[in-house]
């Protein structure tokens, strides 16, 4: 077994990949989503606004604070059909004006290219056009 711990090489590339999902296209949105937290207790399904998205994570407005850690269990659907599930961790939360927090997550897997087109298709839809946010994929 080869102990891979303290392998310098290993280090300097997962660095550069955490830098690298900085620099991934982000995708503007103005969509509705819903999800639910991983691990507590009950099965509350939350709402909130996508405000854009990469392969790599998502930045959600929403009226509560959530914890840095914090997993999730994202869906993003629009009344034309197209709909995407996907779990993510919560990295990053600050309150804005008005009351809301911008939540900045990392998704668990990275977006396949064909989840990033479905994706692209539901952040153009308008926010009322996203009512069947509420239904199930």
């Amino acid at each position: 077994m080869i102990d891979r711990r303290n392998d310098q090489s290993r280090r300097s590339q997962t660095t550069r990949r955490v830098v690298d999902r900085r620099d991934g296209e982000r995708i503007p949105a103005k969509a509705s989503i819903r999800f639910m937290r991983s691990g507590k207790s009950g099965e509350e399904i939350l709402h909130g606004e996508l405000q854009d998205a990469s392969t790599h994570g998502l930045r959600i407005s929403f009226t509560e604070s959530l914890q840095v850690g914090e997993a999730l269990l994202i869906e993003f659907k629009s009344d034309d059909g197209d709909c995407l599930n996907t779990t993510a961790r919560v990295v990053r939360v600050d309150e804005n004006e008005g009351g809301r927090y911008n939540v900045g997550c990392e998704f668990r897997m990275a977006l396949t290219r064909r989840q990033v087109e479905t994706l692209k298709r539901i952040a153009q839809s308008t926010p009322e056009k996203t009512d069947s946010v509420n239904r199930p994929c």
